[in-house]
């Protein structure tokens, strides 16, 4: 049998050659990833438990000792270990702090944008429910603590932000580009959102954190790559939580919060209202946070911040 001819054998051997670097690329990039993120978590964990350890030797004030205050403590302390262990991973890959997504300059304008886009988002939501009788006021909570609602809830947001944002989307964006990254922290953080302490197991739960990671996971990782910083995405889920949870009572994640300005109670197509999942399995959320989405997108494509894989062999 005659062999094949030069040409036609040398654009195998390149062919395969490809294919075998490509595959090579692929195996050390996830693995690589995967090494960064248990380190990133073994860092974490660890301040974490330090911090906590330090709390439980000092005197707290009593407030701090209700199940809400153990609650923002804990947050706090997460937000805090979150910052810390980012800002380590960064110094030791040689990287400014400012690039981690925490530019200072910016900070008080993009949270501000960010606050009032949720907070318009959130609003939106509610009224439309409320004018079709969907959502409706029970009473007012003349005992309200605004200040330690908005505490609360700015940690939780800092520290999901952090970790999801500030050191996922960023990680993964090296190797496999922004497309890629957004959609993977996407669907981590909705996956996340599926395992929150609330009924797990039904068909409703698990749309509602679907949608968690199409309106939510998609709109702050949005918010990061038009902007570059963590700030906008931090402003927005700091609203997010707030407004939905604290201020209009509404359920969150299949969560109720003790201290709420409204008591309000829904009831309706569970299509339209999210049922005992709350607004976020609500098609009206979902569609207003798709449309922020893709804004947010197009300004970071306009902007020059939309980024390609890499087909660097390390970083």
């Amino acid at each position: 049998m005659s062999s094949p001819p030069s040409g036609t054998a040398d654009h195998q051997r390149i062919e395969d050659n490809l294919t075998a670097s490509t595959d090579g690329f692929i195996h050390r990039g996830f693995w690589w990833m995967l090494g960064q993120m248990a380190v990133y978590c073994v860092i974490l964990v660890s301040i974490f438990s330090l911090l906590y350890w330090l709390t439980r030797r000092v005197h707290l004030p009593l407030w701090l000792l209700s199940n809400d205050g153990e609650t923002a403590l804990t947050d706090t302390l997460g937000a805090i270990a979150a910052i810390t262990s980012l800002f380590i991973v960064g110094v030791s890959g040689k990287r400014k702090l400012s690039a981690l997504g925490f530019p200072i300059h910016v900070s008080v304008s993009h949270s501000a944008i960010g606050y009032l886009i949720a907070a318009s988002l959130i609003s939106i939501v509610s009224m439309t429910l409320m004018i079709t009788h969907h959502l409706v006021v029970v009473s007012q909570n003349k005992e309200f603590n605004t200040l330690f609602a908005l505490w609360m809830c700015l940690a939780i947001a800092v520290f999901e932000e952090t970790v999801f944002r500030g050191f996922m989307l960023q990680l993964l964006e090296k190797r496999w580009g922004t497309l890629s990254a957004l959609v993977v922290t996407a669907m981590l953080f909705g996956a996340v959102h599926y395992w929150m302490p609330a009924p797990v197991g039904d068909r409703l739960h698990f749309i509602g954190a679907v949608f968690v990671g199409l309106e939510c996971g998609l709109l702050f990782g949005a918010g990061y790559i038009a902007t570059r910083a963590l700030w906008l995405p931090i402003g927005m889920h700091w609203a997010w939580n707030f407004f939905e949870s604290s201020y209009y009572g509404m359920i969150n994640d299949g969560m109720h919060f003790s201290n709420t300005f409204l008591l309000t109670k829904s009831s309706g197509p569970v299509l339209l209202t999210g049922g005992s999942y709350g607004p976020e399995a609500s098609i009206i959320t979902l569609f207003l946070g798709l449309i922020a989405t893709v804004l947010l997108l197009q300004s970071a494509v306009r902007s020059g911040n939309w980024r390609l894989a890499t087909n660097r062999s390390s970083v």
